[in-house]
């Protein structure tokens, strides 16, 4: 009988003066474990098209297809090696068959460029922010950093480092207002012509209903879409 060795999807180096080679305490990973788990899906929500800080449980596509496996504790140092819970399916968009696996490279990629100072110009989903500085409570004077690392699998090897500064930067992004631009398709469900309100509502085809506004130089276009297939342009705040 043979055992076939699984190739983790994603490490997480725990580092720090109070961690010991090969253990991690308890309490420690399971805040751990949620917080990357949480930070995967709300960047996969973001990703098909939902609202990475949408309440309620996540769409069933993110649960089916992120859902993260702890496959032990390497010896020689405190690492978390993961994989997904579940193989890949093919999905119904054929450039995201490795949808889990893109998800996970774009968090840790979140994670590099984090540490750099907070510009107008990026592009950081609301929800992962959150994730990230949960994560971030986790670190105290004896677990300091944690390194995520993607392997290579076909594509170049991501490490990011998580620590004090990247916390400090991530709660500077979560206070500054930003805005993103992005395009939806749905169907527009309502609108609202009110001279001080003018609103509608698209039902895209994953995730909850986004609510958008519009100014009066669109009412006809938009009362002509109304039922209608559309894809919106705009800004996301």
């Amino acid at each position: 009988m043979t055992t076939q060795c699984i190739k983790p999807l994603l490490k997480l180096r725990i580092q720090g003066p109070g961690v010991r080679p090969g253990a991690i305490n308890v309490p420690d990973l399971i805040r751990i474990c949620r917080a990357t788990q949480d930070a995967v899906s709300r960047q996969a929500e973001a990703m098909r098209g939902g609202q990475s800080l949408r309440p309620g449980p996540k769409t069933s596509v993110v649960s089916e297809e992120c859902t993260l496996e702890l496959t032990g504790i390497e010896k020689g140092s405190t690492v978390l090696p993961f994989t997904l819970a579940k193989p890949q399916q093919p999905l119904l968009m054929p450039d995201m068959t490795n949808f889990g696996h893109d998800v996970v490279r774009q968090v840790a990629m979140a994670v590099k460029i984090s540490v750099k100072k907070v510009s107008q110009n990026e592009n950081f989903e609301a929800g992962l922010l959150d994730s990230l500085r949960d994560m971030g409570e986790i670190l105290n004077k004896n677990l300091v950093k944690i390194e995520w690392i993607v392997p290579s699998n076909g594509k170049p090897t991501i490490r990011a480092m998580f620590d004090k500064r990247v916390r400090e930067r991530v709660i500077e992004r979560i206070k500054a207002p930003t805005t993103r631009s992005e395009t939806v398709e749905g169907v527009l469900e309502m609108a609202d012509f009110k001279s001080q309100d003018h609103r509608c509502r698209i039902h895209p085809s994953v995730g909850q209903s986004i609510v958008c506004t519009f100014t009066t130089l669109q009412e006809q276009e938009i009362l002509e879409a109304l039922r209608k297939p559309v894809r919106i342009m705009g800004l996301r705040r």
